[in-house]
């Protein structure tokens, strides 16, 4: 073996020793913050909404720098590593102040270290990823986004749209549903779910006659209902419709609030 050889080896090998030793510190960093923030969680109706959105602004060029490296070949070989192209941005993460990153866990409920955790997870992508890896990944990916996504539309008035797709000819309907009340305090009716230019919206009528409706915001199978501070989406897949907020799945058709039948 060749001295040249020799170095290149021991370079590769100080550059893995540092790489896991660095994510050892992220890791124990994660844990740590998220023990620090959960007393945080508590309304706060003083904040300077121009603020808070500068401070979620900083946190999402976080993550879109993130995103658009994290296919990347040489990504793949040096993750977030000492001596790798892309440390630098470990570094300007680690530097985000802690009092913004309070601020955010308490105004909009969104842990920034969430970004840090799915770079990580990008990094340590096998050759074959595995159904619960890719799941995981999305799992998270769709946490934040809906965080990013919720502050657009918050700040959009979606009703001229709403009622111009409404009266349109023009809709291809993704599915009709009956949702019998089982629950006191619930009313019966019907969903519709459809789309009208591009755009995805519901209209639910009800059995005393009255009617709602609204935006929704497509993520594959999924339709968030917009400006919905609960993150509450429908699933909707061949025959079956789903319930669901942030915490997951909230009626199965067999249980719950509704009995759902759908309709041709």
């Amino acid at each position: 073996m060749t001295k040249k050889t020799q170095k290149i080896i021991l370079w590769v090998i100080g550059i893995w020793l540092a790489s896991c030793i660095v994510f050892g510190g992220i890791a124990t960093l994660i844990d740590n913050s998220r023990d620090e923030n959960v007393p945080e969680l508590v309304a706060d109706t003083t904040h300077d909404i121009k603020k808070d959105s500068l401070t979620l602004l900083k946190a999402k060029q976080l993550y879109d720098e993130m995103i658009s490296f994290k296919d990347k070949e040489d990504f793949k070989t040096y993750g977030l590593g000492v001596g790798g192209p892309y440390n630098d941005w470990l570094k300007r993460f680690e530097s985000f102040p802690k009092e913004d990153a309070k601020l955010l866990i308490r105004i909009y409920g969104f842990a920034i270290d969430d970004i840090l955790q799915l770079a990580l997870h990008y990094a340590e992508e096998p050759q074959i990823p595995s159904v619960k890896y890719i799941q995981r990944g999305d799992e998270i990916k769709t946490r934040i986004e809906r965080i990013f996504d919720l502050q657009i539309r918050l700040a959009t008035d979606y009703s001229s749209e709403v009622e111009k797709a409404l009266a349109s000819d023009d809709k291809e309907y993704i599915g009709k549903w009956k949702l019998t009340a089982k629950a006191k305090g619930y009313q019966s009716h019907v969903l519709e779910i459809f789309s009208s230019n591009g755009g995805y919206y519901y209209l639910m009528s009800f059995t005393d006659g009255t009617t709602d409706s609204g935006k929704l915001i497509r993520r594959g199978h999924m339709y968030y209902i917009a400006g919905n501070l609960g993150g509450e989406y429908y699933v909707a897949l061949d025959k079956i419709l789903l319930l669901c907020d942030d915490s997951g799945e909230y009626e199965d058709g067999t249980k719950g609030l509704y009995d759902i039948t759908q309709l041709k």
